[in-house]
């Protein structure tokens, strides 16, 4: 997808600080790709259409192990948002409602072999702000649904938006431009 000029992914904000600098190229950008085709078949999944075979079959088999144990439904998925004023945009992977509660909650789909709270909170937190730039009104509360690759059950790591870690999301998004020399 084609992002509009003059804006800053909200991945790229957080990809500042090198947490993978051990890790091999080559294998980052396979898991890389892994993750962006778990994420198009949940998307397929939503659209109702046909999921060709992949590697990562597993992964699927999670997310619909989720689905059906949570109840969810899933209002939205895959939708990209953009703050106007901070040239910002980030893809959400899903808004979803539960079962008894009608707010709308953020859900990120994570092919991770382990949690990375401390980003993860910073990228829900920017996702939520974007939700709300962009008039939806959701929950303070966002869930990350680490899938698991055999299929089983995966882990839900639940996260609540802050004032607090909002500034911190800011900071972050200070220093990014600052060291891109955008100011």
């Amino acid at each position: 997808m084609t992002i509009k000029p003059g804006y800053i992914r909200v991945s790229e904000i957080l990809k500042q600080w090198d947490r993978f600098g051990n890790v091999r190229e080559e294998v980052l950008q396979r898991k890389a790709d892994l993750g962006t085709t778990v994420h198009e078949a949940i998307k397929a999944h939503h659209e109702n259409v046909p999921i060709p075979l992949f590697e990562g079959k597993g992964y699927l088999e999670s997310f619909w192990k989720w689905l059906e144990a949570s109840g969810a439904e899933i209002y939205n998925g895959g939708q990209r948002y953009y703050c106007e004023k901070l040239k910002i945009t980030g893809e959400i992977d899903a808004l979803v409602k539960f079962p008894g509660n009608e707010e709308l909650v953020l859900v990120d789909w994570k092919t991770s072999s382990s949690p990375e709270n401390l980003f993860w909170k910073l990228q829900g937190q920017f996702y939520i702000y974007l939700c709300e730039t962009n008039g939806l009104a959701v929950s303070n509360r966002f869930l990350f649904i680490q899938l698991d690759k055999d299929g089983g059950l995966p882990k839900a790591h639940e996260f609540k938006a802050s004032s607090s870690l909002m500034n911190v999301c800011m900071s972050a998004y200070v220093c990014y431009k600052y060291m891109k020399k955008l100011d």
